[in-house]
């Protein structure tokens, strides 16, 4: 991990006032952090104490001083959890990289199954590159979106 790694940050209390209760505030921060693998160990508590410093002493700098006093509950995943609790493959939020696999270009799988044409495929591992959701969703909704049930099909 980089000594100064980067990181999102989503407020959904911005858009949606339920996602906190009144008067409180909800932060979603994500580091990218790599993946883990027997040839590739992490030191994942190690990593996580380096990741959550840096990003209190960033939004310390950017005037969010009490963000880490002001905290209640705070819930930390590693790569694993991803892999574990949502079938992430690897537990990569961004999908896989090319260096996983250098068949990569040949093994993404397209926006539209080969053979359930009702079923499409959108995310960070699909057609056309890994870590490109809106490319993939942008190319995926037109035949969403015109899509029919065939003649004489239960729906």
């Amino acid at each position: 991990m980089p000594d100064e790694p980067n990181f999102y940050i989503h407020a959904p209390v911005r858009l949606d006032p339920s996602m906190a209760p009144a008067g409180h505030d909800t932060w979603y921060v994500r580091c990218r952090s790599g993946i883990s693998t027997a040839k590739y160990p992490r030191n994942w508590p190690r990593m996580q104490a380096h990741a959550r410093a840096f990003i209190f002493r960033r939004l310390a700098r950017l005037g969010l001083l009490m963000l880490k006093r002001t905290s209640r509950t705070e819930v930390s995943f590693v790569p694993r959890d991803w892999q574990d609790r949502y079938n992430l493959p690897l537990g990569s939020t961004h999908g896989l990289s090319h260096k996983t696999d250098p068949r990569w270009p040949t093994c993404v799988p397209h926006n539209r199954h080969s053979r359930y044409h009702n079923l499409y495929f959108v995310g960070a591992s699909t057609h056309p590159v890994p870590a490109c959701r809106l490319c993939s969703s942008r190319l995926a909704w037109p035949p969403i979106a015109s899509w029919r049930m065939p003649a004489g099909k239960n729906s």
